[in-house]
């Protein structure tokens, strides 16, 4: 429900995505939620805005700050946090989220 923190200041750690596709100065963060086990695991993901002079290397874990908006692409709305600090860290001891 990434309704109730728009405007907001988050921090989330997550892996990376880069793609070419996105655009400029933006990836893709995500983790895999589970419901019950590892049969029903799904991604889900923010976009990070980061500055265009920062590149942000793929598939490596990061914390990053900012505040959550809400970016419009291909049609669809997708959380985005403005990124104020992005740091790398180590992959948590249990990566997957569960609800």
């Amino acid at each position: 429900n990434s309704g109730k923190y728009l405007g907001k200041e988050v921090r989330v750690v997550c892996q990376t995505h880069v793609d070419a596709r996105l655009p400029e100065g933006i990836v893709m963060c995500y983790r895999y939620l589970m419901t019950c086990c590892a049969a029903d695991a799904r991604p889900v993901f923010v976009f990070i805005e980061h500055p265009k002079d920062r590149v942000i290397e793929k598939d490596k874990w990061i914390s990053a700050k900012g505040i959550l908006s809400m970016t419009k692409n291909s049609g669809r709305e997708i959380p985005t946090i403005s990124a104020a600090s992005i740091d790398y860290v180590k992959e948590p001891s249990f990566p997957f989220l569960f609800f």
